[in-house]
């Protein structure tokens, strides 16, 4: 997702803000460049992989596909006389229940500001 101008104008509207520490708008300042730097860098990437593929195409044109050879191969079924209960699969139930009470959910995040 392309940095727009919606979140131009935010990081602006914190940097103008008075009653925002100067640690908060550097810091923020510096996120958006971060972010605006990896945006052109992955541009570049795409540009450059866009023309790679459009070499692979040109080169290929004049270049038959080979079909695979399709093997018609008799599928076997198997059915169970007697429907089977897991215990497997109950005792995952029961992990997937507990630890779904003490788990939040949230990914922990952390920024780098060594840089």
């Amino acid at each position: 997702m392309p940095i727009n101008t919606e979140i131009q104008n935010k990081v602006l509207k914190i940097a103008s803000n008075k009653a925002v520490d100067e640690v908060t708008k550097l810091a923020v300042r510096k996120q958006f460049y971060v972010l605006k730097n990896e945006e052109i860098d992955f541009e570049i990437k795409v540009a450059e992989f866009n023309g790679a593929l459009d070499k692979l195409i040109s080169q290929t044109k004049n270049i038959i596909p080979v079909e695979p050879e399709i093997v018609d191969k008799p599928e076997e079924v198997v059915i169970s006389k007697k429907p089977t209960v897991s215990g497997i699969k109950v005792r995952m139930q029961e992990d997937v229940e507990q630890i779904g009470d003490e788990a939040t959910g949230e990914v922990p995040f952390e920024v780098d500001e060594t840089n």
